[in-house]
């Protein structure tokens, strides 16, 4: 689970350092994970206070968006 901040578009050109990627365009998502003690919200409550060392990667990878809910200085997540 983590906090979506970015995304970025990264057009690729023809330069064959590209290889099978040449022009097209990467789209990447920049992400900062929360730190739920890898507990897994579809299964139980999961609050968090802290997140962890953001990350890069593409799209693809994101699985699903879930809700948050912030009440008495904790932040709880809504996989349902």
């Amino acid at each position: 689970y983590g906090q979506l901040d970015m995304i970025v578009v990264c057009e690729l050109g023809e330069h064959k350092i590209y290889r099978f990627l040449r022009n097209t365009a990467l789209i990447l998502a920049l992400i900062t994970p929360c730190n739920t003690d890898g507990i897994d919200a579809s299964i139980s409550l999961v609050g968090y206070n802290e997140f962890v060392a953001p990350v890069v990667t593409d799209v693809r990878n994101i699985n699903a968006v879930v809700g948050r809910v912030q009440t008495r200085g904790e932040t709880f997540i809504i996989d349902r």
